[in-house]
């Protein structure tokens, strides 16, 4: 983030500083979409879904402490217990929450930040899909190119889009830097307390960063991943860790392969979190 949009963030974070307190009770705060919010404070904020699409909202500590994010609509299971979804990344690590809205109801949810410890400083947007994604031909020079500022320059902590797979069909996920690359779909598993009698099986279509299981390690550049009709979310991150340093853009990759081709790239195959 730039220091002058850091400063105009500041000015409107001090104020929330000071408004606020571990025991009063806070009206909740408006994340309009694509708009950083900085603050220091764990908070209660509200946001509006208007697209029937894979959307997110990303949560971000930058100065070393760890703060935790869930999603909340009452009256919709979000999560196998409830109407609750939670992203508890250790340390500074990026939080998010995917949500298919493709499958959920638009409208009005909440998002809630908690202090797990040190600095509560964090960095929170709500993000709609910027598009659906039309992999490319095996070994296409061309890339997907998303960019880390809004048109106000403002830095963005990640995006997410649509992508449509195939039946069967392989795809290698790649990125010109290593790691912060995820796909996300919706999951099914029994509903918590038991009801009785017991129902199986629930759709889960909100997700945490803990169960997107495919993803680039910090360390990879690719991934190799087979479709199976199900409309997915890719998310893409600017930074994941401490300090708020990120670069301009992210260029990455999305092939259509053949078994034979994905292997000769020698991509991971991303089946189950590791």
């Amino acid at each position: 983030m730039s220091l002058s949009v850091r400063a105009l963030l500041v000015g409107v974070c001090a104020a929330l500083v000071v408004a606020t307190t571990p025991t009063v009770a806070h009206a909740a705060l408006p994340l309009t979409p694509d708009v950083p919010n900085n603050t220091f404070s764990p908070w209660t904020w509200s946001f509006n879904v208007t697209v029937p699409r894979w959307n997110a909202v990303f949560m971000h500590p930058y100065q070393g402490g760890d703060e935790d994010l869930s999603v909340s609509r009452p009256g919709v299971r979000l999560a196998q217990t409830g109407s609750t979804q939670v992203s508890t990344q250790a340390g500074a690590r990026m939080d998010f929450i995917a949500l298919n809205n493709h499958h959920l109801p638009l409208g009005a949810y909440t998002a809630d930040t908690t202090t797990y410890s040190g600095s509560p400083a964090y960095q929170i947007i709500f993000r709609q899909s910027s598009g659906v994604i039309t992999p490319h031909a095996f070994g296409s020079a061309q890339r997907f190119v998303a960019s880390s500022t809004n048109a106000k320059g403002y830095a963005m902590l990640g995006v997410i889009y649509d992508l449509q797979t195939r039946e069967q069909q392989d795809l290698i996920i790649s990125a010109d830097t290593p790691g912060g690359v995820f796909l996300v779909e919706d999951y099914s598993t029994m509903p918590l307390p038991t009801p009785q009698p017991p129902v199986c099986c629930v759709r889960i279509s909100a997700i945490s960063r803990w169960f997107s299981l495919e993803y680039l390690k910090d360390t990879e550049r690719c991934i190799r991943v087979t479709g199976d009709e199900s409309l997915r979310g890719l998310i893409v991150l600017f930074r994941d860790g401490p300090g708020d340093a990120a670069p301009a853009t992210r260029r990455f990759n999305v092939e259509y392969a053949t078994p034979a081709q994905a292997e000769s790239r020698g991509c991971r195959w991303a089946t189950m979190q590791e």
